[in-house]
Order: C-alpha cells, then sequence, then structure tokens
C-alpha cells in the first residue's frame, strides 16, 4: 500500500473508525525506512482526519520515540481494559442505546454478553448508515437488537436504561466530540434523567484545546447525503458534533470510569507536554 492508497481508504471509510485507521496508519508507517519520508509521511497523515486525535497522539510518539510495539499494543490493551470496565455497567436483562458505530462499545456489548441477556437499540446514522455496521456485530454476539431512523431516539428513550456511544475526541473542558446527532441524544437523555456514556481511549484527547483552540470539525460532500439534489439546494454535512461536558455523565476508559471535569487529569502526561 502506498500513501495515496492509504488516504484514499480513509477518505472514503474503507478503513474507518479512529483506532483502525492508527492501526493502519503505524503498520504503513513501519515499512517506511526513510527518515525524510517517514517525517512527511506523518505530518500527510496528521491531517487525513482532523477531528480524530487519537492519530494525531500516535504519530506524535511514533516520531520522536520509533517505538512501532507501544502504539500497536496501546489500542489493543485499552480495548480490553474499556470492554471489561464498561461491561460492568452493562445489568441482566436491561434496555440500552448506542449511536453510529463504535467498536469500542461494541466491544463492551460483547464483553457483557458473555454472562447477560440486555436489549440494545441503535441509530441508523445517516448519511452513511454506521448503524449496519452496528448490526452485523449486534447480530453476530447474539444481541436483541432493534434499529431506529435517528429522529426516533425521542420515541424510544423512555424505554432506554443507560446509553453508550464512542468518541472522536475529548477537549480540555471534557467536551465529547462525536458522529453527529450525538448532542441531541445526549440532551434528550439528560431531559429523562438517562445516564450517558462515553467511551472513549484516553489518546483521543485533543491537547491543542489545553491552549484555546477549538476541535476542528470536519465537513463532507453534499452528495453524501443527496447525489442530484435540485439545483439551487444546498446541502450542510458535518459529520461530528461536540456535546457539552454537562450531558456526558461519565467517560469510560482505560484507567476507569471518569467524570467529564477531571478527564484532563488522567491524560498521559507526553500528550499534554508536546503542546504545551
Amino acid at each position: 500500500m502506498n500513501i495515496q492508497k492509504l488516504i484514499r481508504d480513509i477518505k472514503n471509510f474503507k478503513i474507518q473508525g479512529s483506532s483502525s485507521i492508527a492501526l493502519e496508519s503505524i503498520k504503513f508507517l513501519k515499512k517506511v525506512k526513510d527518515d525524510k519520508k517517514f517525517s512527511k509521511y506523518i505530518e500527510i497523515l496528521k491531517k487525513v482526519r482532523p477531528t480524530e486525535p487519537m492519530l494525531r497522539n500516535l504519530l506524535t510518539y511514533v516520531k520522536l520515540t520509533k517505538d512501532f510495539t507501544f502504539a500497536e499494543e496501546y489500542i489493543t490493551k485499552s480495548y480490553e481494559k474499556i470492554s471489561k470496565i464498561g461491561a460492568r455497567k452493562i445489568i441482566k436483562n436491561k434496555t440500552y442505546l448506542t449511536h453510529c458505530h463504535s467498536k469500542t462499545v461494541m466491544n463492551i456489548f460483547k464483553e457483557a454478553r458473555n454472562k447477560k441477556n440486555f436489549k440494545v437499540f441503535f441509530t441508523e446514522s445517516r448519511p452513511n448508515y454506521q448503524g449496519r455496521l452496528t448490526a452485523k456485530d449486534l447480530s453476530k454476539i447474539g444481541v436483541d437488537a432493534t434499529m431506529i431512523v435517528d429522529s426516533a431516539v425521542s420515541v424510544i428513550i423512555k424505554n432506554i436504561d443507560s446509553v453508550f456511544v464512542g468518541c472522536d475526541a475529548i477537549t480540555a473542558e471534557g467536551n465529547l466530540i462525536n458522529k453527529i446527532g450525538t448532542r441531541q441524544i445526549a440532551m434528550i437523555s439528560n431531559l429523562h434523567n438517562t445516564p450517558f456514556y462515553s467511551a472513549s481511549h484516553l489518546l483521543k484527547f485533543e491537547p491543542k484545546t489545553i491552549m484555546g483552540f477549538f476541535e476542528e470539525i470536519e465537513y463532507r460532500k453534499e452528495d453524501e447525503v443527496w447525489d442530484k439534489a435540485p439545483r439551487g439546494i444546498k446541502i450542510f454535512n458535518p459529520i461530528f458534533d461536540e456535546t457539552q461536558k454537562k450531558y456526558v455523565t461519565s467517560y469510560i476508559t482505560e484507567k476507569g470510569i471518569i467524570s467529564p471535569e477531571n478527564i484532563i487529569n488522567y491524560v498521559y502526561g507526553w500528550v499534554i507536554n508536546e503542546t504545551i
């Protein structure tokens, strides 16, 4: 695989999910022997997904240390820890809601399914229908699962015991950046006193927000929403939104369950040091 193909696969969602993107990028860089190309490719890859700091944080670490082993093992080991911690929040015969497709959340459900029966509602997650990936995962592990359209969350929330979503970025304030529609679900959950959890690797913390910068939100092409729309019709297609910390009950991380207010205290020191 060359750098152009890797970038295309990431942008076209052939490789999707922050951890998968990070792993594939690390695997690619391991094969690059030329130091100049190595540094150049790192800077290129840092810009591929502007709203996914986990990739940038791991690339920064690899550039500083050339320690590929840590980068690969971090993802695997943190998944295992998050899955076990998150599974303890799944209660037998209760009902849960998830949005988009999060491998981290799917791992929690898989871990919990080994010992418990429970139900899951999940959104179709337009415009790219990542909910269909969630459907396949839930089907494989035998969970009683029901897909809903994104706008039906307010209808079924009264039946939901807790919400579990993934995470693309965490800001210094403790806010959550995730798939578009997450903020609405969090606000509706708050109105109904429904716990709202975000399962996240701590490397999804965005260090530049410490210095006052805002997390960049990625926008995609109009035709993802409506191919051949009527002439003159504009389409606004952000793929992430920001959920304020007051709507997030806790982050489920490899270091435990952490409140949004305290998340910055658990971030790896080298992530912050490279920013300030």
